[in-house]
């Protein structure tokens, strides 16, 4: 009888947290639709000094969607399918998030806001770092996030991508690991002749691969089954060309070990 009681007493939980997460999701969306139509004004008339408004929706989506993510642990599982233009990754073990949107600030450079999110110990924390900005304060599309296992415990991979211009792009993989309910931005998880490293960046021109269907290009490739990491090699001129940088994860760090 004591089991039927917690069962239908979890359940109510979790249909209450549904509930609350669809409401503030829908809550989120607001901010979002009442962005873009500011968005829309500053390119409809020149005149429209509407940077203002759009500021205020972005801090106000930003505030909410860190309240929620930091408030209710279901979040973290919760697909938010409504929220158009957010991309969220989530790690393959389903402990590690990140949502990213562009703020729509810029022009030919793009800024964006990014929220992480992770579980330590049946217990869910997000933040917004600022180690999101380290590359300048344009912010980063996050847009795949990769696993391994070291020892027993997960690191993790996140691919950064960033709009300088139209023409200027730029990518890197960051490694991640989380110890003591902390997320730890400085793990280092590359090795290469001259010592480890916590992230692996190139610069590219856009333009040599804007052929490429998807956005953002996903020129960064990793291989779960091998544990093999490949970086494109990029020209002096900015070309992205057809050959890779192969790391290889040998327990403990991905080590270089040829580029063709």
């Amino acid at each position: 009888m004591k089991v039927t009681y917690l069962l239908l007493f979890l359940i109510c939980i979790n249909h209450s947290f549904g509930q609350s997460l669809q409401e503030q999701e829908l809550a989120l969306l607001k901010n979002i639709k009442r962005a873009d139509y500011w968005f829309q004004k500053i390119h409809e008339n020149s005149k429209v000094n509407a940077f203002d408004s759009l500021d205020k929706e972005n801090n106000s989506f930003k505030k909410k969607l860190l309240k929620l993510t930091q408030s209710n642990p279901l979040s973290i599982d919760y697909p938010f399918s409504k929220l158009e233009g957010v991309t969220i990754v989530t790690s393959p073990d389903k402990k590690f998030r990140i949502y990213s949107w562009d703020l729509q600030t810029g022009g030919s450079m793009h800024f964006y806001d990014n929220i992480f999110q992770y579980k330590d110990k049946n217990k869910v924390f997000a933040d917004s770092p600022r180690y999101v900005h380290e590359e300048g304060e344009t912010g980063a599309w996050i847009f795949e996030v990769f696993e391994v296992n070291i020892n027993g415990k997960n690191a993790y991979m996140a691919v950064y991508n960033i709009i300088e211009s139209g023409r200027i792009s730029y990518q890197k993989i960051k490694a991640f690991n989380i110890e003591n309910q902390q997320l730890n931005p400085k793990f280092q998880l590359f090795k290469t002749g001259s010592g480890t490293l916590n992230e692996i960046d190139y610069e590219f021109d856009f333009i040599s691969v804007a052929d490429r269907p998807e956005r953002p290009v996903k020129l960064i490739r990793y291989s779960p089954a091998t544990k093999i990491l490949k970086i494109p090699v990029v020209s002096e001129t900015g070309k992205v060309t057809r050959k890779f940088i192969y790391y290889q994860f040998t327990g403990r760090y991905f080590e270089y070990k040829y580029t063709k």
